[in-house]
């Protein structure tokens, strides 16, 4: 784009914000992640827009699922951000 064209660009949308809510090492609550991509007793990833979450342990198991949060039960030893 060239000259005033610029002041009518739509600027790019920004990524929606995530939340991560740990209560004890049992039940991590979260919000703004769309996919889950990657499941397991042991091991579940999930994605954002602009963020991913790992979330490391034992017996995990989703415990709610709607548009946007996520509940996992089980024994949480470990999450972060890749």
């Amino acid at each position: 784009m060239t000259g005033n064209m610029k002041l009518f660009a739509k600027p790019a949308p920004a990524a929606a914000p995530v939340y991560v809510e740990l209560r004890g090492r049992e039940t991590l609550l979260c919000e703004g992640f769309r996919r889950i991509t990657d499941y397991s007793c042991a091991r579940i990833e999930l994605a954002s827009d602009s963020e991913r979450l790992e979330i490391n342990g034992r017996g995990l198991r989703l415990r709610h699922l709607s548009a946007g949060r996520i509940a996992v039960d089980g024994r949480i030893d470990g999450i972060g951000f890749l």
